[in-house]
């Protein structure tokens, strides 16, 4: 004899487990740890930050916007950020160049960022 199949609201949750199933606090960086990425403006030398190190959240806050890449900069500069605002005016053609060699130093492809 054939039983009815279970609706949804008659299945009980799974069963609580004492702590978190997966423990990020545990994890370790594993593979190679590229140098910094190093450029120059203002004749001052600054690094962008190792995409492998950025807070995922700040990243995420900036949602998908057309101009959001740029708006890793600050992100990107972390502490140095103001240093580098103060060095000069930076026209905006010398963003996307800054962006690709940070890229390709790192081995990202820009069209799978995060995704």
């Amino acid at each position: 004899m054939a039983t009815a199949p279970r609706k949804p609201q008659d299945r009980k949750p799974p069963a609580r487990r004492a702590g978190a199933a997966f423990n990020l606090d545990g994890l370790t960086r594993e593979g190679e740890v590229k140098k910094p990425f190093e450029f120059t403006h203002g004749g001052k030398k600054f690094i962008l930050a190792d995409p492998a190190e950025v807070d995922i959240v700040q990243i995420l806050n900036l949602g998908n916007s057309p101009g959001g890449q740029v708006m890793m900069l600050p992100i990107l500069m972390g502490d140095r950020y103001e240093d580098f605002a103060e060095a000069g005016p930076l026209p905006v053609w010398k963003v996307n160049p800054l962006l690709r060699g940070w890229y390709e130093h790192y081995g990202i492809d820009p069209a799978n960022f995060l995704g």
